[in-house]
């Protein structure tokens, strides 16, 4: 009788072992907690950050590009300790129609104090002013974690009538 080669029969072993980890279910991770919120544009303080409301007046501000932007920050709950950046889409309508559109790959994420993280400074710009000012809008605002963790939240917020730059 012919002896087996050692090596085949290893190989064999490792994949009886192996079989059962790679039939079980994919895991199923929890959606994120999300608050759209607001900061002081520019600002990495943690402390600065603001959760915006349903009736709020939007934060928009005129930046150094010569632009009108909401400025916006997002506050997430549910990801795990060493998360440290997410993709980030942010849509902006009023009486039905786009105003503007965010989209990040990879914005970076700080670790709070209480926990959960922050994606600070997503600026927004917007268009002409005659197009915003004094209307009402919805920001919806979706978060996708590198580990495929997700979710969303939205707020209705009014733009001031007359901004300041």
């Amino acid at each position: 009788m012919p002896r087996s080669d050692p090596r085949r029969s290893l190989w064999v072993t490792a994949l009886l072992f192996a079989a059962p980890l790679a039939c079980t279910e994919a895991t199923v991770l929890p959606p994120l907690s999300v608050q759209i919120g607001t900061n002081k544009p520019g600002s990495v303080n943690l402390s600065g950050y603001q959760p915006l409301a349903h009736g709020d007046t939007a934060p928009v501000a005129f930046g150094t590009q010569f632009r009108w932007m909401i400025v916006l920050a997002a506050d997430l709950h549910g990801l795990p300790a060493n998360a440290t950046r997410a993709a980030i889409r942010v849509d902006v309508w009023s009486d039905g129609r786009s105003l503007s559109q965010f989209r990040s790959k990879l914005t970076p994420l700080n670790r709070t104090e209480r926990g959960g993280h922050l994606a600070l400074n997503l600026f927004v710009v917007l268009g002409s002013k005659e197009e915003w000012a004094g209307r009402a809008a919805e920001v919806s605002l979706g978060v996708e974690a590198e580990n495929g963790q997700s979710g969303e939240a939205s707020v209705q917020l009014r733009f001031p009538a007359d901004p300041v730059r």
